[in-house]
């Protein structure tokens, strides 16, 4: 009887086919599977992409609208808000070749420390897949005016010995294009960051900046104040000693005051005289078409005073308060005209936790105990007195500050209802950079 032994060769191949078509189907499917994905990671990168290109179309937009809205530059002195948030009001766009929806959502900053921040958020969306991007337009802010401790426009300028000035200075041209004339006895305090402008730490070794034309001149409008001098050239009302505010009270002649109470505005068509062994209370404003002559008073705070003729801080007081502004006009024609001599300021009082701004047109009428009869100013420290103020001061013909002067640059004081308008701080394009922010 024969015997038949298996082969085991036989099923040896068997085992092995069956693992190469299992290998062979894992190898298939892993293949399918990695094509799916590289299929949606595509998709997804060219979502991203076109993210990308919606939120620069919407930081271009925001760009131009920064430069050429006048709705932003009347906002030029609040900080770390948006200004501009724009999402074309939730409508989608749709991108025709790709049945895809998009919009974006641009933020407009304005930060403290200056600049401007266009921050522009683009979005893409179908039913299988969304995608978003964030993009970034940072730029750098040179001029514009509220920058310097002191700044003259045009004019000649005195900084004298014993005096220390932290922060730039600014001196401009004359009138006929000639440079202005600084003479520089005291100490200017180096300034980080300072684009240009005074520098150094010696009286003897300064360095000569290049900071920018401001263009426009910093500026109060006169329109917002002649109005109401001519309501008080019409008023009945006679000028009084004491006065009691609740609003806005008209008064037709100079007049010296010994007492207010309450808060509002004093409009004067004359010359206003405080003298009264108490502060000003706190939003107390004064508007005059003569002078306006201080005595034996201080600030509380939060006062504005603005006259078309000259303003006096007399000596024997000593001056202090918090978002004080005090401004001198001059126009040709109004209200006195012929008289070239106001719209000065001369401080001959002591100053002493001092903050606010000091701003003046015209020259005041009196340089002989200064510079001789060849020299006005539009602001005068005077010597005899020790001043110690934190702000800036503006001054449109030249400067005279006088020894025991310290002047700090602090542009906390540029409150958004202050008379003086600063220009917007000029763009600085050439180092503004263009960044994507990674989420």
């Amino acid at each position: 009887m024969r015997t038949t032994v298996p082969n085991k060769k036989t099923g040896a191949i068997l085992v092995i086919v069956m693992v190469i078509m299992v290998v062979f189907t894992l190898m298939v499917t892993a293949l399918l599977q990695l094509g799916s994905f590289n299929e949606v990671e595509t998709i997804k990168q060219l979502r991203i992409t076109q993210a990308r290109w919606v939120a620069e179309a919407g930081l271009e937009r925001a760009l131009s609208w920064v430069f050429f809205s006048p709705d932003f530059y009347d906002n030029t002195l609040q900080t770390d808000i948006p200004y501009f948030a724009n999402s074309d009001d939730d409508d989608w766009l749709t991108l025709t070749n790709d049945n895809v929806e998009c919009c974006y959502d641009v933020t407009l900053l304005k930060p403290a420390d200056g600049g401007v921040i266009i921050r522009s958020i683009g979005t893409v969306s179908n039913n299988a897949m969304s995608a978003s991007a964030t993009v970034q337009y940072t730029i750098p802010e040179i001029n514009g005016g509220t920058y310097t401790a002191i700044m003259a426009l045009s004019g000649n300028s005195f900084l004298l010995s014993n005096t220390d000035v932290y922060g730039p200075i600014y001196q401009g041209q004359d009138d006929d294009l000639s440079e202005g004339y600084l003479t520089i006895d005291g100490t200017v305090h180096d300034v980080a960051d300072a684009e240009g402008g005074i520098d150094g730490d010696a009286p003897s070794n300064y360095t000569e900046g290049d900071l920018p034309d401001p263009d426009p001149w910093p500026s109060v409008d006169h329109d917002d104040y002649k109005p109401d001098i001519l309501i008080a050239a019409a008023s009945t009302n006679l000028p009084t000693a004491t006065v009691v505010l609740g609003g806005t009270e008209y008064y037709n002649g100079d007049m010296t005051i010994t007492s207010i109470s309450g808060s509002g505005t004093i409009v004067a068509y004359g010359s206003i005289t405080i003298d009264m062994s108490a502060e000003i209370p706190a939003g107390v404003n004064l508007v005059s078409s003569g002078d306006i002559t201080l005595k034996n008073t201080s600030f509380s705070g939060n006062n504005k005073l603005v006259t078309f003729g000259n303003l006096d801080l007399l000596s024997g007081s000593e001056f202090s308060g918090d978002r004080v502004s005090l401004n001198a006009l001059y126009e040709d024609d109004f209200p006195s005209p012929g008289n070239i001599y106001r719209g000065g300021i001369n401080i001959a009082a002591n100053m002493k936790d001092f903050a606010g701004i000091i701003y003046a047109e015209g020259l005041y009428p009196d340089p002989m105990k200064y510079k001789g009869d060849s020299y006005y100013f539009s602001v005068i420290f005077d010597p005899g007195a020790q001043q110690d103020m934190s702000g800036t001061i503006i001054a449109y013909q030249g400067f005279y500050i006088g020894q025991n002067a310290t002047i700090t640059y602090d542009p906390s004081v540029f409150d958004e209802g202050d008379p003086v308008v600063f220009p917007w701080n000029i763009p600085n394009l050439d180092t503004a950079y263009w960044e994507e922010i990674q989420e």
